[in-house]
């Protein structure tokens, strides 16, 4: 049980925000769940938004409903118990309510305010003890008691089994993720907070793959990347060129042939609606906390499913806290982690491998990546080797996808074509792709596109 600081300053007690995140719970029964996860009654410096707190969760664990009606029912059935059930009752907390998005942030403030008050009843101990008489040893025993009596962890810490479990019960579960890449959505799939790296030797195919997985999700899930490494032209150019089946090579260098430069903008024009779920960060370079930021913004605001990143090792640490490379390599990848985790979304990372394929500078990526994948081009032939190194949520092994390397389609032959519900279906006839003069061709000329 969590201690209850003896502090009645009003400062030191957020009544406003308390008010409202009862009054949420009340309008939200589904939002009862992801308040349990990180805040106890104990939490509330508000006496009466406790009690309803409390309330709130007697019903929830119990499997009953949570709403105004509900609650006001459950002070009747405790009214003998509680002299302030009535006056509660009647309290208007269904009307001060925000909307059940902001629910963490306002449960971050309610915690925040708690540790506030923790620490002021310490430091009123400390001080107490140092101007009595007592001795110092019995002095420090008691102030090691207060602080450990007062915890500041949040209800993360200590959720009961049964309390997951009702939860894991009456929540709709996670919706895998499928790249759609052929043989390879046999043996892989992307849960949300998954950190999955892609790692390859330069011209292995590595962007192909990223850009090919970020369009075959794209009609379902809205995607943010952000390619320290390619301009966002240059990687729109690369993702059109998969659309409309056109040389990629030929295409950056200018020098497609008339009717492949039409294939490209009904390319753009046919798919405008689902490339404006394609969130491209124009940002040259990017520091961790500056990646933190954005990717909880995009997240929260703009709705998107899933983080692209190419690649990790071009994200700038703190130089100061970490002075070593290594040091660095392991704050971004534990960053990261922590980032996925804490908005419940995948993040997809390019990872650059040295000449031997080792990821370069750290061995912290393979640890804290829940996928690791790793590509291999078979020069000579449009396939493309998967090697499941790491697989948290299924098997290992290896996964063979076709390709069409010239215009970067990696895991298919042809481009998806999708309906309004985001279903792919098969196109009609395939493409053909053409060189310079004109002439259809199949094969890359060139291994740089990659």
């Amino acid at each position: 049980m969590i201690a209850i600081p003896t502090i009645t300053d009003p400062a030191l007690v957020p009544t406003d925000i308390e008010q409202v995140l009862v009054g949420t719970l009340l309008n939200d029964s589904n939002a009862v769940s992801r308040a349990a996860r990180k805040l106890k009654p104990e939490h509330f410096g508000d006496p009466d938004c406790r009690l309803v707190y409390e309330h709130c969760l007697k019903l929830w664990r119990s499997g009953k409903a949570v709403d105004i009606v509900t609650v006001q029912y459950s002070f009747v059935a405790d009214g003998e118990k509680d002299p302030r059930a009535r006056a509660i009752r009647n309290a208007s907390y269904s009307y001060r309510v925000a909307s059940s998005s902001h629910l963490e942030d306002h449960a971050d403030i309610i915690l925040d305010y708690f540790r506030r008050r923790s620490l002021a009843h310490v430091a009123r101990v400390i001080d107490g003890g140092i101007a009595g008489h007592d001795d110092t040893t019995a002095v420090v025993a008691r102030i090691m008691a207060e602080v450990e009596s007062t915890s500041i962890a949040g209800a993360d810490d200590d959720l009961s089994g049964a309390d997951v479990a009702y939860e894991l019960m009456n929540t709709a579960p996670p919706k895998p993720i499928y790249l759609d890449m052929g043989d390879l959505d046999d043996k892989v799939y992307i849960l949300p907070g998954n950190i999955v790296t892609i790692k390859g030797e330069a011209g292995s195919g590595k962007t192909a793959f990223m850009v090919s997985a970020m369009l075959n999700v794209l009609p379902r899930i809205k995607t943010w990347v952000v390619s320290l490494e390619m301009n966002p032209r240059e990687l729109m150019m690369r993702s059109l060129c998969q659309l409309a089946q056109t040389d990629i090579a030929l295409a950056l260098q200018d020098r497609l042939h008339p009717d492949d430069k039409d294939r490209l903008v009904r390319a753009a024009s046919d798919n405008a609606a689902m490339l404006d779920r394609f969130r491209i960060d124009p940002a040259e370079s990017m520091g961790l906390d500056e990646f933190r930021a954005k990717a909880e913004h995009m997240v929260k605001h703009s709705g998107v499913g899933l983080i692209v990143l190419d690649y990790a090792q071009l994200v700038d640490a703190d130089h100061t806290l970490y002075p070593k490379q290594v040091q660095q390599l392991e704050a971004i990848s534990k960053g990261l982690r922590a980032t996925a985790r804490k908005l419940n979304t995948p993040i997809l990372v390019v990872v650059h491998v040295n000449k031997d394929g080792a990821e370069h500078g750290s061995i912290q990526f393979e640890k804290d990546a829940h996928i690791r994948l790793s590509i291999e081009r078979e020069q000579g032939s449009d396939k493309m080797t998967v090697h499941i190194l790491k697989n948290r949520n299924g098997n290992t092994g290896r996964a063979t996808l076709n390709c069409r390397f010239a215009c970067g389609m990696v895991g298919r032959t042809h481009p998806p074509h999708w309906t309004a519900s985001g279903t792919a279906i098969v196109p009609i006839t395939g493409l053909p792709i053409r060189g310079s003069a004109g002439t259809p061709h199949e094969t890359p000329i060139a291994d740089e596109p990659f």
